[in-house]
């Protein structure tokens, strides 16, 4: 089998929760983490299970070291977080991979059986979550960040 190597480190750890403000006074208090950076994010379109859906949802996002720490509390549409929580309730939800281009990401680990579920694109950033969970027991999401233009000299 020829090697993926997509899963060189991990640049995101996902958490889910129902109560953004408790989270993150949560993860202020005992871990340390902050300062935040809070996006409310309305009427986003994604794919979800190969449908188009609608929603909105609550972001935090803070370093923790190297790793990006990312809390989502969606409050309105139904999406894979919302069914992550009804299933296996709040907390940890995926690992994140910053990648170059998702779609070729994606059709590199597609041999392997390994497929989109949940794709969303905001503020230029691509996120596509991967059908995971009953191999490792989690989601892995890859993540592409937008391009930054070269500042003239």
């Amino acid at each position: 089998m020829e090697e993926t190597k997509l899963f060189k480190q991990i640049n995101q750890i996902g958490i889910v929760t129902t109560n953004l403000e408790k989270a993150i006074e949560k993860y202020e208090k005992i871990l340390g983490i902050g300062p935040w950076n809070i996006l409310d994010r309305k009427n986003q379109t994604a794919i979800y299970n190969d449908k188009e859906i609608t929603f909105s949802t609550k972001t935090a996002l803070a370093w923790f070291g190297s790793v990006q720490i990312e809390i989502n509390h969606v409050y309105e549409g139904e999406t894979a977080h919302l069914d992550w929580i009804r299933r296996r309730g709040e907390g940890f939800h995926h690992f994140g991979v910053f990648v170059d281009d998702v779609d070729e990401a994606l059709k590199k680990i597609e041999p392997l059986g390994i497929k989109c579920f949940f794709r969303v694109v905001t503020a230029g950033v691509t996120a596509a979550y991967l059908n995971t969970e009953q191999i490792f027991g989690y989601i892995y999401e890859f993540i592409s960040l937008p391009k930054r233009k070269k500042r003239k000299k």
